[in-house]
């Protein structure tokens, strides 16, 4: 989760992108990367990915950088806002400290929460994420996990805290 400090992360470039190729060599390059694409559209959903292609030579001048941008945002407008929904949000009120997940796709038998120090261990099946939380929390306890829809709510703290 890039949302530490609560930003919004509007897209992943993936560089270095093979998409097709002839020879042995690019097709195990191909067969890789595939792989790895997958896990990070996995990994950093709902936020966009998008993709550079493989160049043979560094990218230098206007012409190649325009070609390079053409190629990143595939037709979208580069001032568009890809990615609106923060995926972590962190609040504190009336004594009450608060993380908000973002989780689409996860049912609640699947989450599984351990905090160890100062990170908070988020397990969805194979899944696993560590947060870092901030300061104000590593002190507390989670006292509670509720899942509403897309979102997981994790209460902090308590009376004796």
């Amino acid at each position: 989760i890039f949302a530490l400090h609560q930003l919004t992360i509007d897209g992943i470039v993936i560089n270095r992108v093979f998409f097709q190729g002839d020879g042995a060599f690019t097709r195990s390059w191909l067969e890789s990367q595939k792989e790895y694409r997958e896990l990070a559209e996995s990994y950093f959903h709902p936020t966009p990915c998008l993709e550079v292609p493989f160049y043979s030579s560094e990218v230098l001048g206007y012409e190649r950088l325009r070609e390079l941008g053409q190629a990143l945002f595939n037709g979208r407008n580069p001032v568009d806002i890809f990615t609106a929904r923060r995926p972590l949000e962190f609040t504190q009120s009336n004594g009450c400290h608060t993380v908000k997940l973002h989780l689409p796709f996860v049912q609640k038998s699947e989450i599984d929460l351990t905090k160890v120090g100062e990170e908070l261990i988020i397990r969805m099946g194979n899944f696993r994420r560590n947060l870092v939380l901030p300061r104000a929390f590593v002190s507390l306890s989670a006292r509670k996990a509720e899942l509403k829809g897309e979102y997981l709510t994790i209460l902090f703290g308590g009376d004796h805290e």
